[in-house]
């Protein structure tokens, strides 16, 4: 997994096994929860996101 942030502060993973991008939310502490605590990314984003 890598771990990004965006100019707004949004928190964005990469996961590399399906290569695919999914947003974790606006704070640190919110992305670390849901990457800690092993919880469901949700939709992963399209290339026109």
């Amino acid at each position: 997994m890598v771990l990004f942030v965006n100019d707004q502060g949004r928190y964005f993973v990469f996961t590399d096994p399906d290569s695919c991008l999914y947003p974790l939310g606006d704070s640190f502490g919110n992305a670390m929860h849901t990457l800690l605590l092993g919880y469901s990314y949700g939709a992963s984003l399209t290339c026109d996101s």
